[in-house]
């Protein structure tokens, strides 16, 4: 039986037998038994509800660390998407500057009408080497980019399964957080790839509009063909002929 604060304050013992001073010792100690039990059920009991409040507390901390975490890593990928934005711009005017000089080649080829000149042709090979170093250029920043993207990939997965042990120890892993992690990498990654692809679609096209001009003194024979958007001196007074 439990004991209460007002047991205590009216407790009454009998005194003690033959005669003598003071209370009956059983008495007492069954009394005091009483009053060790129910302390000692409610120190247990505040033990546990401690041990309950600190792990709850605990799940918390670890679920605003979490969050916090993830709000750190979209903040630097989107750091890093701003960076290669601009390398992804200037990869863009080096190849404006390649379209630019392909257009003064084209009206190199109108004003000579006995073929391509020595200045023409030393432009189309500028242009060309132009073309192919961007195109290098930009197949290698591709590839940077997935190794990077790769990296980071490799570097969340590893946090998980570090964090998978504490939360079966009582700790908190959020799946939600984790699905937004891999979603933002995979879109980012998707991204830079998208756009550079389209860059080099791009300058392969313009390099074999390059390749198909004609050499230098070579005549323009009937039904020769040439790629759109690139007129060539000569094919006019070819067809008057």
């Amino acid at each position: 039986m439990d004991v209460k604060p007002d047991d205590i304050r009216s407790a009454r013992f009998k005194n003690a037998r033959l005669g003598r001073k003071g209370y009956d010792a059983e008495d007492v100690d069954r009394f005091l038994d009483q009053v060790r039990g129910t302390m000692t059920r409610l120190a247990r009991e505040n033990r546990n509800l401690t041990l309950t409040s600190n792990s709850s507390e605990l799940a918390r901390l670890q679920r605003e660390n979490m969050q916090l975490a993830a709000k750190s890593e979209a903040l630097q990928m989107q750091m890093q998407t701003m960076a290669s934005a601009g390398e992804v711009a200037e990869l863009q005017q080096q190849l404006a500057n390649a379209h630019w000089e392909i257009a003064r080649l084209q009206d190199d080829l109108e004003q000579d009408e006995l073929g391509i000149s020595a200045r023409a042709v030393s432009v189309l090979n500028r242009a060309q080497l132009s073309a192919d170093a961007i195109i290098e250029q930009a197949e290698q920043h591709a590839r940077d980019l997935m190794s990077v993207a790769r990296a980071q990939q490799r570097e969340l997965l590893r946090r998980a399964r570090d964090s998978a042990g504490p939360s079966r120890a009582g700790g908190y892993l959020d799946p939600e957080l984790e699905d937004q992690r891999h979603e933002q990498l995979r879109a980012y990654s998707e991204l830079l790839r998208t756009q550079l692809q389209a860059m080099i679609s791009t300058l392969n096209v313009e390099v074999d509009k390059l390749a198909l001009l004609p050499l230098p003194g070579a005549g323009v024979l009937p039904g020769d063909s040439f790629p759109s958007g690139l007129p060539v001196a000569g094919v006019e007074h070819a067809a008057e002929n």
